[in-house]
This record gives C-alpha cells, structure tokens and sequence, in this order.
C-alpha cells in the first residue's frame, strides 16, 4: 500500500477513535479526564438522551473533527496562508522521502471518506 494510503487510513482512524470518545463521555459521568468538563458533558446528557439524538451528536461530531482533519491536510498540501511563509511537507523517517508525492492528500482523504461512507 502507497504510504499516503497508509497516512490517511490512520488518520481516519484517529477521527473514528475521536467520535466514540466523544460518545463516550456524552454517556459516562465520569469519562472525562477534566472535571472542568464534567458541568458542560451533564447538560449534553441532559438533552442528548435519545439513541436519535445521540447519533446526531456522533454525526456532528464527526463532521467537525472530518473538516478539522481536512483543513490541515490543505495545509500540508501548502493550499494555504502558511504557503506564503514556508512549504511544508510529510517525510517518512526512514526514506527521507515525501509521502504526499504529486497528490493533494486533502482531496485522496476526501476519496477515503466517500469510501467509507
């Protein structure tokens, strides 16, 4: 498998990780390492408490953390303001070479998704 491939396919799953530890902490009063949280996860409760809702919630959540992921893939494809300043790259440590090649990693995590979904 290319190693972009393999990028993308980690970084799909550390947003699918994301989305049931979010659920996760909707649904435990104790789940959430910071107590700062703990006020603002019982409200959520309070209101998310139907398995409708709560898949609204994952939805949502997962539509935040997918356009997150997919700002700094444009990033590291320097398709943005930081371009203007440096270009920078993803290199595999043992190669010392790139793993993006000539694709746009934002557009083949787009591709995942639609492979996904």
């Amino acid at each position: 498998m290319e190693e972009y491939k393999i990028f993308l396919d980690s970084i799909r799953e550390i947003n699918d990780y994301w989305v049931k530890v979010a659920e996760s902490r909707l649904l435990k009063d104790d789940d959430t390492p910071f107590p700062s949280w703990k006020k603002q996860y019982a409200l959520l409760r309070s209101i998310i408490n139907t398995e409708e809702n709560i898949k609204a919630y994952k939805d949502a959540i997962n539509d935040i953390l997918e356009g997150f992921i997919h700002t700094i893939l444009v990033m590291f494809d320097n398709g943005d303001a930081l371009a203007d300043h440096f270009i920078i790259d993803i290199i595999n440590y043992d190669t010392q070479k790139s793993i993006k090649g000539d694709i746009a990693l934002h557009e083949e995590y787009e591709y995942t998704l639609n492979d996904v979904e």
